[in-house]
């Protein structure tokens, strides 16, 4: 479970910006010898973009290019004048910090996921954490 020592609001979910490579194509040699690789990353996304039927773990939002980073962005943050990436970005500095590390980590190769979690769902924010301490697997960009 999770306990906040920092400044506490009234809502019961905490915000995830995830960072994944999905796993490449292994021959069939590497398959034979380790069947678990066939799965992870059906399973991995399984995981981060699952909703619970309680709480507020609500579904992962997956992002897999720079265009749909662009338009997510623009979607969730643009209002009034501030209606374009351009003038987000210069509106808001922590934005565009995150905005600069997904951007790079989908150049990179990776895939992104923003997610909304329940407090109480302990058990996504432990195997994120532990997937996290992988070689480069998972990166937590922001959990807040």
């Amino acid at each position: 479970m999770k306990i906040r020592e920092d400044f506490v609001t009234n809502s019961s979910s905490s915000s995830y910006v995830i960072a994944y490579k999905a796993s490449p194509n292994f021959d069939e040699e590497t398959i034979r010898r380790y069947p678990i690789l066939k799965g992870f990353t059906t399973v991995l996304e399984s995981v981060l973009l699952a909703a619970n039927d309680y709480g507020d773990t609500t579904e992962g939002e997956q992002i897999k290019t720079v265009e749909e980073l662009d338009k997510y962005f623009v979607g969730c943050y643009g209002y009034g004048e501030i209606n374009t990436l351009p003038r987000i970005l210069d509106d808001d500095h922590y934005l565009k910090e995150h905005y600069d590390k997904c951007s790079k980590l989908l150049n990179d190769g990776y895939n992104i996921v923003f997610k909304q979690v329940d407090y109480n769902d302990s058990t996504f924010d432990s195997i994120i954490r532990n997937l996290a301490n992988t070689d480069g697997i998972v990166q937590i960009i922001a959990d807040e």
